[in-house]
């Protein structure tokens, strides 16, 4: 309700009016207690912010290419231009909040409570459809390695080994991102090493959506307009990379 009255007035160009719905739409969410449980899926976007904030350059680097695939996607509006705030040093909770909506809001008080030293209790899977504390079994691939999500991504300056999420992400994926480029460029044999791994993929709910994505990458499609919408965090970085690496130059691949 909240949302629908910012909105309304947004329209009219009643800015403050606007702001005010918005801050209770913040708060309502926020009060939720659902609302933990819902967000867990953009951990590995908080913490390779947090990380990048923190001095991780390959946490800088990997935000820092994912952010325009965040501006060219109609679903995120807000959260880029205040991400970069953050980068830049701003640390006010009320100005970084101003305006936007319960979603953006919620991952900006996340990163800013982690910059802060307040450490949450560890994520729950980065999945859909699974309940609370139940962890996914990965499906096994030789393209994918382990082939699952991480269930429980290391928080940002645990340790010196450990890596920000999104890069474990990366890593872990970068031989299905380069098969994928691969087959675009016209290997045939990475083509054919990929059908069965998005056939198996299509049928577990976690990564339905992101195997009929990359299906569409495959078949030509390369606006992230189009290709990022309905996508959650995870899927979102794996098939921002793809494309990426797809508008570099011929034979580049994640490291």
């Amino acid at each position: 309700m909240y949302s629908i009255l910012a909105k309304i007035a947004e329209k009219q160009g009643r800015a403050a009016e606007a702001r005010e719905w918005r801050r209770k739409e913040q708060e309502s969410y926020a009060a939720y207690a659902g609302a933990g449980h819902e967000m867990r899926q953009y951990q590995p976007l908080i913490q390779a912010i947090v990380a990048a904030c923190q001095g991780d350059a390959q946490a800088r680097q990997q935000v820092e290419v994912f952010l325009p695939q965040m501006e060219a996607s109609k679903d995120w509006q807000n959260l880029p231009s205040v991400t970069r705030r953050i980068l830049a040093g701003e640390r006010n909770a009320d100005k970084l909040c101003a305006g936007i909506d319960r979603t953006d809001a919620y991952i900006v008080h996340a990163i800013l409570a982690q910059l802060a030293g307040e450490r949450p209790s560890p994520p729950g899977p980065l999945s859909r459809g699974t309940g609370e504390g139940e962890t996914p079994t990965p499906t096994p691939s030789p393209l994918a390695g382990e082939g699952g999500r991480p269930t429980s991504p290391p928080l940002a300056g645990e340790g010196p080994g450990e890596r920000s999420a999104l890069a474990a992400i990366l890593q872990q994926w970068a031989p299905v991102i380069r098969a994928v480029v691969a087959a675009c460029r016209g290997n045939r044999d990475a083509a054919a090493q990929l059908q069965p791994l998005l056939g198996a993929l299509a049928q577990r709910d976690d990564w339905r959506a992101l195997s009929a994505t990359l299906r569409r990458i495959l078949n030509g499609e390369r606006d992230p307009n189009t290709l990022l919408p309905g996508l959650d965090a995870t899927d979102t970085f794996i098939v921002a990379a793809v494309l990426q690496t797809l508008g570099g130059p011929p034979g580049e691949a994640p490291s």
